[in-house]
């Protein structure tokens, strides 16, 4: 006999969905490449799409978004970040972050955080996974 597949507690499934890195590329030679700025937006779009393709969107989940690396000489200003990632008609919270330094890392976790158990007490679910 088969066993039966446990379906996936929906908390559970929208935090691994809210923490989503968007992989982009290593060249940290020029960070406002044309080709790396087509990366970060494919890599969005395909979040989105993915998204999608389980039924939810963008809309319905805690959203952050971390602009890492906002130490090194060539990195592209926030706006124009925002501008290319955070385009929408409801802007979600973006930080700037140097990982490595510690700033900016911990704002993000608190906002996500903040975001997710808003979100869990609106909804009347329990605040476990």
């Amino acid at each position: 006999m088969a066993a039966r597949k446990k379906p996936a507690n929906p908390v559970v499934r929208t935090v691994a969905l809210c923490y989503v890195r968007l992989s982009m590329s290593r060249d940290e030679t020029d960070q406002n490449s044309p080709e790396r700025q087509r990366a970060n937006i494919q890599a969005f779009q395909n979040l989105e799409a993915s998204l999608r393709l389980n039924g939810s969107s963008l809309d319905h989940l805690p959203v952050v978004l971390q602009y890492n690396k906002r130490d090194l000489p060539n990195v592209a200003p926030m706006e124009y970040m925002d501008f290319l990632l955070n385009n929408r008609e409801v802007q979600v919270p973006a930080f700037g972050a140097a990982a490595h330094k510690c700033e900016g890392v911990f704002e993000t976790l608190n906002m996500i955080t903040r975001m997710l158990l808003h979100k869990f007490v609106n909804q009347g679910q329990p605040q476990y996974a």
